[in-house]
């Protein structure tokens, strides 16, 4: 029953933040976030914070990880959540690194695969989230996906 509720969980998480992940929206997204200050906000953040490509915000990893450490369903969904992005994407591996240790969790093999990812990333760019030099970043990426 927790596999099965965790996977739903997921599948909506994952769903919404596909659905509204767009570089315009994620700040909109952050404040309501910041606003609501509810643990699903929180999720919902994290999880359209992960569908830029390459790119982890530890600051929201480590605030999130602080509220749900002692809920293992939640530990387990943004584990999930990032486990998931590191999937999709080729992560710097010092992010790779700090995140697992982190969240207490060792990368399975296909995280290192980086041949197989889905769309080629330099990793993070920057320390602040949404900022110039994040978008520039993302647009350079852009553009070496077209060569």
């Amino acid at each position: 029953m927790f596999g099965m509720s965790q996977l739903s969980a997921f599948i909506v998480t994952k769903h919404v933040s596909m659905s509204i992940a767009h570089d315009l929206l994620e700040p909109v997204v952050q404040e309501v976030a910041k606003e609501m200050g509810d643990l699903p906000s929180s999720f919902f953040d994290l999880a359209v914070s992960l569908e830029r490509p390459g790119y982890i915000d530890i600051g929201r990893v480590e605030l999130l990880k602080t509220k749900v450490e002692q809920n293992q369903f939640d530990m387990t969904l943004l584990r999930l959540l990032v486990l998931h992005h590191m999937y999709l994407f080729n992560v710097n591996y010092r992010i790779r690194q700090r995140v697992a240790d982190l969240l207490d969790f060792r990368p399975p093999k296909a995280v290192f695969n980086q041949d197989r990812k889905r769309l080629k990333s330099k990793g993070l760019r920057g320390k602040s989230s949404g900022g110039k030099e994040n978008i520039a970043g993302m647009r350079r990426d852009a553009a070496n996906l077209g060569q």
